[in-house]
């Protein structure tokens, strides 16, 4: 009776391991008695890209250009868009302050802005555009885009391989204790 019960006990398992439903249960239901289904929220088909150009130190601080170019896809109807400048950097009068106000957009064609930056110090500096995207369905879309700005002398930048960040190192001859 020993030996027969471990064989029993192991038979029984199998067996109702191998009889279960091959389906997964069905996700619970919701309020209103439709399963839940997961929402997956697409991107907005807007393409912002920041640029750096011409920057050169004076004897007032660092000057150059920050070029912004906005692109939208099919049912995008306007972008407002609003930088976001650190201390220490201000940006240049113009006529871009009033063209990134309530922008219109058309699909595929790209909207280009060459806006003049003033840099008080040495350093990386976080330059940052918010855009608030409104589409032709009435819906609006909040998004944000940066680009760090270094200004003097620029740090190296190291190699990045499958992951791990990679630095100089010094062979030895033989493993210290």
């Amino acid at each position: 009776m020993r030996i027969a019960s471990p064989f029993l006990i192991i038979s029984v398992t199998l067996s109702l391991l191998l009889a279960r439903p091959a389906q997964p249960p069905a996700p619970p239901a919701a309020e209103g008695g439709a399963p839940r289904t997961a929402t997956v929220e697409p991107l907005p088909p807007v393409v912002i890209e920041i640029q750096f150009d011409g920057l050169r130190r004076t004897a007032r601080g660092w000057h150059g250009l920050l070029v912004l170019t906005v692109e939208a896809g099919e049912g995008v109807r306007e972008a407002s868009m609003r930088l976001q400048l650190p201390d220490g950097v201000s940006a240049g009068p113009g006529p871009w302050m009033n063209d990134l106000l309530n922008m219109p957009l058309a699909a595929g064609v790209p909207r280009r802005h060459v806006i003049p930056l003033n840099l008080q110090s040495d350093g990386a500096h976080s330059i940052g555009v918010e855009a608030i995207v409104d589409f032709t369905d009435g819906t609006s879309h909040r998004t944000r885009q940066g680009r760090t700005l270094h200004a003097g002398r620029h740090p190296g930048e190291g190699r990045h391989r499958l992951g791990a960040y990679e630095v100089m190192g010094v062979l030895v001859e033989e493993p210290s204790p």
